[in-house]
């Protein structure tokens, strides 16, 4: 469910489509995806409790968050669906199973992630994604997932432009740490304004505007 779920949030937020037909989320649509009371971007549709001196439905006003664009790692500017099913699963993981996640890259135990062993961990996710939404490649959501080509973003955070640094439990730990925070921060923030500048009093219940559960 978890996969399934993943395409479709994925489609309705996706706003960017190349001649191929391979559907992107432009980094905006990565951080209004995030916020559940956010409509997609071009959305003709009316939002309840829509913000006040917003010009455009779901208009974001910030720039888009550094973590945020470390999951663009074939620095394309855009965000595959493989990359945001890697940033869905990272943020995914709660404080407390972040060690374990560690653990989990770490496939010869030697304390230490190389990039090779980090690749692998991705291929495995990507390949699950695609058998657990029981159809390959997104098909039945109409989208086309190219294979990523991994030399940037993260993977350039992680081990650095030659790819031969190895990441240490501690700096993947803190990693997902600040991740954790900086994506609840940009939350908080949106939905502080949506409360500020909403009309809040039409507003039976806050949970009934988000377009998805969370």
């Amino acid at each position: 469910m978890f996969h399934l779920f993943s395409f479709q949030v994925f489609e309705y937020f996706a706003s960017f489509k190349k001649p191929d037909g391979e559907v992107l989320m432009t980094p905006a649509d990565l951080m209004r995806a995030v916020v559940p009371v956010s409509p997609p971007s071009e959305s003709n549709r009316v939002r309840e409790g829509f913000l006040r001196g917003e010009t455009v439905p779901g208009e974001l006003h910030c720039a888009p968050s550094r973590f945020f664009m470390l999951f663009d790692t074939n620095s394309d500017g855009l965000i595959s669906f493989s990359e945001y099913i890697f940033f869905v699963t990272l943020l995914s993981i709660p404080e407390s199973s972040f060690s374990v996640a560690f653990k989990m890259f770490d496939l010869d135990n030697n304390g230490q992630i190389d990039r090779e062993e980090f690749n692998k961990v991705m291929g495995l996710m990507r390949a699950q994604n695609r058998q657990g939404a029981s159809h390959r490649d997104g098909r039945r959501f109409g989208l086309k997932v190219a294979e990523p080509v991994e030399n940037g973003g993260l993977l350039e955070y992680f081990f650095g432009k030659d790819g031969r640094t190895c990441l240490q439990q501690e700096r993947f730990v803190q990693f997902l740490r600040d991740f954790h925070d900086e994506v609840c921060a940009y939350i908080s923030t949106f939905l502080l304004q949506f409360l500020l500048q909403s009309e809040c009093h039409n507003i039976d219940s806050i949970e009934d505007k988000f377009p998805f559960p969370v």
